[in-house]
Parts: structure tokens; sequence; C-alpha cells
């Protein structure tokens, strides 16, 4: 289950899963017509990286790629 965090005052405030919130402040944003860019991570050794990449097809399609996006760490979220 994922943890809940205080929502600021001007996302509506509450309590909210990180998730939730991250989606509010897209939405906030979008309703100032901003860009949003999020800023994640993922740690993993060149080895994962390369295992991973030969279990894939060697990333050749988008498809194959999108094993990267999984189990990402959000850390930062910016409106321009």
């Amino acid at each position: 289950m994922d943890a809940t965090s205080a929502v600021p005052s001007r996302l509506g405030g509450g309590e909210d899963t990180n998730r939730g919130i991250l989606d509010k402040v897209v939405k906030h944003f979008a309703k100032q017509a901003y860009r949003t860019i999020l800023i994640t991570k993922k740690d993993m050794s060149t080895d994962e990286y390369e295992n991973l990449k030969a279990q894939h097809n060697n990333f050749e399609k988008e498809a194959d790629r999108e094993i990267l996006e999984h189990d990402l760490e959000a850390i930062g979220i910016f409106g321009l």
C-alpha cells in the first residue's frame, strides 16, 4: 500500500499518495498552460542494465525499452 503525504493547500489540501500528488501537480500546471517535466531515476548497475537489455531484444523497439520505466523514483517535477 502506498504511503500518504500531505497535499499542499494550493492543490486542494488533505492527504494523498505520492502518485496522486504528482497527478494533482500535473493538472495544476496544465491549467496554467505549463509544459511539465518529471525527473525520475532508477538505480541499477551496468551489469543489471546489460542483462535487462539482452532479455528485451537489445531495446530495439520502444516496446522493448518500456521495461526501463518500471519502479522509477520521482525526484522532481517542473512546470515551464
